[in-house]
């Protein structure tokens, strides 16, 4: 999540309202290319895992970039929402 745009401490209580065990943020520039929790839910998801996404502008900075994710995921079988 972007500080700038999400406060964390708004979505973060709406995601868990909603269902979310585990809720990934990051707190650095949505520049900076390494995002360590990123990588840590894409380490950790599993089939039958429901990703919850607020905005899709919050899980990756292109389509080019999304594709790639969401090729990573689609070998871990999660359902997904966009909500």
């Amino acid at each position: 999540m972007s500080p700038r745009r999400i406060k964390p401490a708004i979505a973060t209580p709406s995601l868990e309202r909603g269902g979310c065990e585990k809720v990934f943020e990051e707190k650095i520039s949505g520049v900076v290319r390494k995002r360590p929790q990123l990588e840590k839910l894409l380490g950790e998801v599993r089939k039958g895992d429901v990703l919850v996404v607020t905005r899709l502008d919050r899980i990756a900075r292109s389509t080019a970039e999304l594709l790639i994710i969401a090729e990573r995921f689609k070998r871990k079988e999660p359902a997904y929402s966009l909500g």
